[in-house]
């Protein structure tokens, strides 16, 4: 995961540690410039241009004209975001933006992100989930933003997840583990006035053991679940295997108590068990009624102790409380990439 360093500051030695910063840690570093006033923007980079190779990123929030677009635009900077909500010129400076070879992102509040069915734009560069409201410095991160991450992951999982807004060392783990690529900091980078030993605990790659699962997996209504009755066909599970596109199927009954795990694999035994001819097949056939399941409170390091007994990774994980009751899920994918 790259990180963004939203500048607030401009002392001497905070601007020094982060030139120090985009020298060491070169392309995975970006300057974060938050747009509201045109002048002092166009002034940032200029500082920012002159003193380190770094790419600068803008966020334009708020409307600043198109003469005030094309002033950024002559600075050249490398990437810009726009907040589709606030923007009524959004499409103007979209394709202003486009024909000067600037690339292009959308920024979304938390809340937008469940309404966008698709992109809003063709070839964009990225969307960019803003978790506090734009230009409010300090704030806390909204409670949905991991469920609205995982949202865009699996609707747009081609295009590169940015997050801007109460990242800090108690969270940067997490949205490691959720995929996103590059996260946007300035309170807790500037917290002490310190930006470099900041950025090394939101840079630690195993910050995210420690974190219940519950934290960032994958939760019921975001889960393949089928509900097994007496009249549950076997075809039911191919149908929401190929809905879903997530590689498992949960199993439960009408009290949403797990009943078993069905994987891939599962379904290849199951129809090699009834010679291909599914209507002749038991429903028993096609899922694992005893899969490993894990607790909300496990962490990470549960999950690496079991693979590392087991005879083979195991992928797929259901969560479940104490009285086998399904909660979520947790995925192999989601783990390694905090390793990545």
């Amino acid at each position: 995961m790259n990180f963004g360093l939203s500048i607030q500051q401009e002392t001497s030695r905070f601007n020094e540690e982060i030139l120090l910063l985009t020298r060491v840690h070169g392309s995975g570093i970006f300057i974060h410039i938050d747009v509201e006033d045109v002048a002092e923007a166009d002034e940032k980079i200029q500082f920012w241009r002159n003193r380190s190779a770094a790419s600068i990123h803008l966020h334009i929030y708020k409307d600043i004209g198109e003469v005030g677009l094309m002033t950024l635009i002559r600075c050249m900077p490398d990437c810009v975001s726009l907040q589709i909500e606030n923007l009524k010129s959004f499409a103007s400076y979209y394709y202003l933006l486009k024909e000067a070879g600037v690339s292009v992102g959308v920024a979304l509040m938390v809340k937008t992100v469940f309404h966008l069915s698709e992109s809003p734009f063709e070839n964009i560069h990225h969307i960019m989930i803003m978790s506090t409201q734009p230009g409010m410095s300090g704030g806390l991160m909204d409670q949905n933003t991991f469920k609205a991450i995982r949202r865009l992951r699996r609707n747009f999982s081609q295009l590169p997840l940015w997050v801007d807004g109460g990242v800090n060392s108690s969270n940067a783990g997490i949205l490691r583990l959720l995929g996103v690529n590059m996260a946007v900091s300035g309170s807790f980078l500037a917290r002490g006035g310190t930006p470099l030993l900041n950025l090394l605990q939101l840079m630690n790659k195993k910050s995210g053991y420690e974190y219940p699962l519950k934290d960032f997996m994958w939760t019921i209504e975001e889960l393949p679940v089928l509900c097994l009755t007496p009249h549950t066909q076997i075809m039911e599970i191919f149908e929401m295997s190929e809905q879903y596109q997530m590689g498992f199927v949960l199993l439960v009954n009408a009290d949403r108590k797990l009943l078993g795990l069905c994987t891939g694999a599962d379904l290849r035994k199951g129809i090699l068990a009834c010679g291909g001819n599914l209507h002749q097949g038991l429903l028993e056939q096609f899922f694992n009624p005893n899969p490993v399941s894990l607790n909300p409170d496990d962490t990470l390091a549960r999950i690496w102790q079991i693979n590392e007994k087991a005879a083979f990774p195991l992928l797929y994980f259901p969560v479940v409380d104490s009285e086998n009751f399904l909660c979520g899920a947790v995925t192999l994918n989601q783990i390694i990439r905090t390793d990545s």
